[in-house]
């Protein structure tokens, strides 16, 4: 018997994330609840106030690769279908931490770790441009009536997306690490 036919959809949904969010902080060490606390996000409302402070973070990229339009166009995608997955769960930005809040914390997270990696910004622009494209065609099957199926793949969806935002958040540390390391090499001759 499926999963989503055993437990009721709101089990399923959190025992996913929850499997999802450890996944994350055993990947870079980043607990996402704690950093959604330090990220400024907690006090947005909206797909814009979240906007807002991706935008902010993107911009501190902007030094070393200018130009971030295309990758501020692969955020603000995911941030408005990853709203409209989380209201089709049931699950808005007053919940304690929706899978919408924990794509946004770790993208939030990315964006920090990519700071001072000068390939950063390509690999940014190249991974939500994939991402992009995926959630174009999530949002379409969004729009249709939600199944308990339905909310337990895209569910599923959201915890394979923050594996993959684990994923580079950890290789712009080792970036940052491998950077910071020949920097400190060169100084030394």
């Amino acid at each position: 018997m499926p999963l989503s036919q055993t437990l009721a959809p709101s089990v399923c949904v959190k025992s996913i994330l929850d499997d999802a969010m450890n996944r994350f902080k055993q990947k870079t060490g980043k607990d996402l609840p704690a950093q959604w606390l330090d990220t400024g996000l907690t006090s947005c409302e909206s797909v814009d106030a979240v906007i807002a402070i991706l935008q902010g973070q993107a911009k501190a990229l902007e030094q070393t690769s200018p130009g971030n339009q295309k990758l501020m166009n692969g955020i603000w995608l995911s941030v408005d279908v990853l709203s409209v997955v989380s209201a089709t769960l049931g699950e808005g930005f007053s919940l304690a931490f929706s899978p919408a809040k924990a794509i946004f914390t770790g993208i939030s997270v990315l964006l920090s770790a990519a700071k001072g990696v000068k390939a950063s910004h390509d690999a940014l622009v190249d991974l939500f441009g994939r991402i992009e494209d995926f959630f174009m065609r999530i949002k379409i099957y969004v729009q249709c009536s939600p199944t308990a199926e339905l909310e337990e793949v895209l569910v599923r969806v959201v915890a394979e997306v923050l594996y993959i935002l684990s994923i580079m958040t950890k290789e712009m540390e080792q970036s940052t690490a491998s950077e910071s390391a020949l920097q400190d090499m060169l100084r030394h001759d």
